[in-house]
């Protein structure tokens, strides 16, 4: 079966723990990792083995990337805006300083359950079993 390609925005403790577990699952590739401060995004893809970038646009017209995890604040709601048009899947690493106003126009604008979304869903399930 083949792997899904995943990105990373946002390189500190909890991008780093997100990315360094998808990294360890079968099915699941870490393309490329992104955060503003180039030295931690360099330390965690040279740690797994993979590409980086400080611009994240770079990073969300990879498309080899299916699914984005976005980690970062205070510009979650910003990146999220912009992935969001680009089709690919979203997951989001909720920090305290994000506020309930940006959490909920995030889940509404990209993260209402679809068709699609219920499959991919389902093939991540399986490649997790895998």
């Amino acid at each position: 079966m083949e792997s899904i390609g995943i990105g990373v925005i946002g390189c500190n403790k909890m991008g780093r723990r997100l990315a360094t577990g998808a990294h360890a699952v079968g099915g699941l590739e870490v393309i490329c990792v992104s955060d503003t401060q180039g030295e931690l995004a360099e330390k965690l893809a040279t740690d797994i083995g993979v590409n980086y970038t400080i611009d994240y646009h770079e990073l969300l017209a990879d498309e080899k990337i299916q699914v984005v995890l976005i980690v970062t604040s205070p510009t979650m709601q910003e990146i999220a805006d912009e992935a969001g048009k680009t089709g690919k899947y979203l997951f989001f690493g909720m920090n305290p300083d994000v506020s309930i106003y940006e959490i909920q126009h995030m889940l509404i604008e990209h993260l209402l359950p679809t068709s699609e979304w219920d499959e991919t869903l389902k093939m991540m399930k399986a490649q997790l079993k895998e």
